[in-house]
């Protein structure tokens, strides 16, 4: 029985929107300034907070599913991290 992946497409849906927020403040060179400012956007982004408590509900749940996981559900998982390389590029054009 497959305990599928939405765990762990959530877990990577978060990581992927921190690590947006981080590019979007480092792409010019990391300051000590960078901090609170990632910081603060990350406490007034919605999106990310709302990806956080989804992921770390069900971030147990995780080390079975990658266990578990088939070609389909990699191949999934891929289409999801693929759909952030557009939003990659646009931040580091900002």
């Amino acid at each position: 029985m497959s305990v599928g992946i939405q765990e762990t497409k959530e877990v990577l849906i978060a990581a992927n929107e921190l690590a947006l927020v981080v590019v979007k403040h480092v792409k010019d060179g990391v300051s000590v300034s960078d901090v609170p400012a990632i910081v603060s956007e990350l406490i007034g982004n919605d999106a990310f907070k709302l990806a956080l408590v989804d992921a770390v509900k069900g971030v147990v749940n995780v080390p079975a599913e990658i266990k578990d996981i088939d070609l389909t559900e990699g191949m999934e998982l891929g289409k999801v991290q693929l759909s952030y390389v557009p939003k990659f590029l646009e931040a580091l054009k900002k």
